[in-house]
């Protein structure tokens, strides 16, 4: 998970009473605020926009290029017009729910995705080799000698976090008031 999130136990009087006296209900309702805080990471990363703080603008790579397949030939790639923020990254986002603890954590959970989304996340600078150069000339993209590949910051764990954190206190006592309410009926 990000390093850069600290969780703090919000958890009302009526939270920490309720969870003591219907372990069941309290259980239910932060798996489910796990699973709404991870739909709503995702509806943030597909709009470019987690927690409301909009991505650097992405690349303007044509759709058309070239490429290098395993036999070292070239071949024609065809690039989507509609590109997706972070690309496949944005459904690597789960929930994942402890138990022995009674929390949820939201975020990247494969190793892959955590690596791949924290670059994203912290950005970095990557000088071109001349191996490198060779291949975005072949598709079609003339690099100049001293270019590097910029990968801009695009924070996306800690934004949703911090904007979603005083309605999740809210949100699990919402749940458990309903849980209740159905089982009176």
């Amino acid at each position: 998970m990000n390093e850069e999130v600290k969780i703090i136990n919000t958890a009302t009087p009526f939270l920490r009473q309720v969870s003591g006296e219907l372990p069941r209900e309290t259980r239910k309702a932060i798996k489910s605020a796990g699973w709404w805080l991870q739909q709503d990471l995702k509806r943030g990363i597909a709009a470019g926009a987690p927690g409301g703080q909009q991505y650097e603008p992405f690349s303007k790579l044509p759709t058309k290029l070239r490429s290098i397949n395993k036999s070292g030939k070239f071949k024609k790639v065809r690039r989507s017009n509609k590109k997706k923020p972070l690309g496949r990254l944005g459904s690597a986002v789960r929930y994942k729910f402890y138990s022995d603890s009674i929390r949820a954590v939201v975020g990247w959970i494969s190793s892959s995705a955590e690596r791949l989304g924290s670059l994203q996340e912290r950005g970095s600078n990557t000088t071109i080799t001349p191996k490198m150069r060779k291949m975005f000339a072949a598709a079609g993209i003339l690099l100049s000698r001293k270019a590097e590949l910029r990968i801009p910051k695009r924070p996306t764990i800690q934004p949703e976090y911090r904007a979603k954190a005083p309605e999740i206190p809210v949100y699990v006592e919402g749940k458990i008031m309903e849980y209740l309410r159905k089982a009176e009926r």
